[in-house]
């Protein structure tokens, strides 16, 4: 039987961000940010902690199943992150940045100022963003993260509007693909750390 999807709640962020952290671990994007083992270790864990309640400060859409193993993020067309957002996340964002060094604080900015200027370059009508989605280890294969992708893609397509992902691996770019997703460019990107990243748009029904 398909679960159903729902909203994460409020109480929810903390076991959820704990989940986030151990689904995206090992993900090359985070590997290439934080390439020292030992400190990627200890940044990982509060890195998950911001992405979640950042995301629920601000307002975007956080969806999750009633067992609570699985998250995805989306960002409506048009939204972006409020300054107010980021000083209510001041202690999670604390809390990671201190056990970052300058050049991994430096990479990270890197990373996510190019992917959003390379987002509105590939798309710059209003779309729907698939920021992130994350399967407990133990619950991936079941089909729980294709449950909730499917959720806001319908919710694009009522919207008349495309949706828009990137990915660093392939196995997740032929899982977006089978979901109706087409790729619009793969390159090396985020120079100096030339990470392979698959850029993706679901165009609506």
């Amino acid at each position: 039987m398909t679960p159903p999807v729902v909203r994460v709640r409020p109480d929810q962020l903390d076991e959820l961000a704990a989940m986030f952290a151990r689904a995206f671990a090992d993900e090359p994007d985070l590997r290439a940010m934080f390439p020292d083992a030992r400190r990627r270790a200890a940044i990982v864990p509060p890195w998950g902690a911001v992405s979640l309640h950042l995301s629920y400060l601000d307002d975007k859409i956080m969806e999750t199943t009633p067992a609570g193993n699985c998250v995805i993020i989306w960002i409506r067309p048009g939204q972006s992150t409020s300054w107010q957002s980021y000083v209510r996340a001041a202690p999670y964002l604390w809390q990671m940045l201190r056990r970052a060094s300058p050049g991994d604080v430096r990479r990270f900015l890197t990373f996510f100022t190019r992917l959003e200027t390379r987002r509105h370059d590939l798309l710059p009508v209003p779309h729907w963003f698939l920021e992130a989605l994350a399967v407990d280890p133990q619950r991936q294969r079941f089909g729980l993260g294709a449950v909730l992708v499917r959720h806001g893609l319908a919710r694009a397509d009522a919207d008349h509007v495309p949706a828009y992902v990137e990915t660093d691996t392939e196995a997740n770019a032929v899982f977006y693909s089978k979901l109706g997703f087409e790729l619009v460019e793969y390159v090396e990107d985020y120079p100096p750390m030339n990470i392979p990243t698959w850029r993706m748009v679901h165009q609506p029904l």
